[in-house]
């Protein structure tokens, strides 16, 4: 018997079990082999103040739908060096310098404007592939009630694991990839 894994599934906003209205829409980003990526978009309104945002997702369907993570794809120390790299992780960093890979989470700081934990790790997509290197699209939601709406993304170039590079290829030709499944900067909400 072969079993069906739903992975997202859209809803209009309507009246919920817990709040006034709320509603979510998705878009695919990328499919790599056994890794999805897609796009979710949230509003839900249960107080003085609604909660609406954006997030990215990467799931892997060899594990019945659980977070696909860019340590587990490319190993922790390219990661980690991608990480440092970044501008808006070195901001948040401040002048902590984390040890470890573990350390670097218990040592970033996003504030209000982007929510910085170990989570961003599954919040990712394959943007393009370039001599070797994987363009990976990093998207951030918001940290703090007054700050929703506020969406930020990043991209690491990473170098491709030989066991992705078949995988990789098929879906650079088959259109797979962020760059073509995505292209366009996504559409408010309705």
């Amino acid at each position: 018997m072969k079993r069906k894994l739903l992975i997202y599934r859209n809803t209009r906003e309507r009246r919920c079990r817990t709040a006034a209205y709320c509603g979510t829409r998705h878009r695919l980003l990328s499919i790599v082999g056994t890794i999805v990526s897609y796009e979710t978009k949230w509003y839900r309104e249960d107080g003085p103040r609604p909660d609406f945002g954006t997030r990215y997702t990467a799931v892997d369907l060899d594990q019945w739908g659980r977070p696909a993570t860019l340590d587990w794809v490319f190993g922790q120390r390219p990661v980690l060096r991608a990480l440092l790299g970044e501008r808006l992780i070195r901001r948040a960093l401040a002048a902590r310098r984390p040890r470890s890979f573990s350390d670097l989470f218990t040592k970033l700081d996003g504030g209000c404007k982007t929510h910085m934990s170990r989570q961003l790790l599954s919040q990712f997509a394959f943007y393009q592939v370039k001599q070797g290197m994987a363009w990976v699209r990093v998207g951030l939601s918001h940290g703090c009630p007054s700050h929703a709406g506020t969406f930020t993304t990043f991209t690491l170039r990473l170098p491709l694991p030989a066991r992705l590079s078949r995988r990789v290829r098929r879906a650079r030709k088959a259109r797979l990839l962020m760059r073509n499944l995505a292209p366009e900067p996504p559409r408010p909400m309705r």
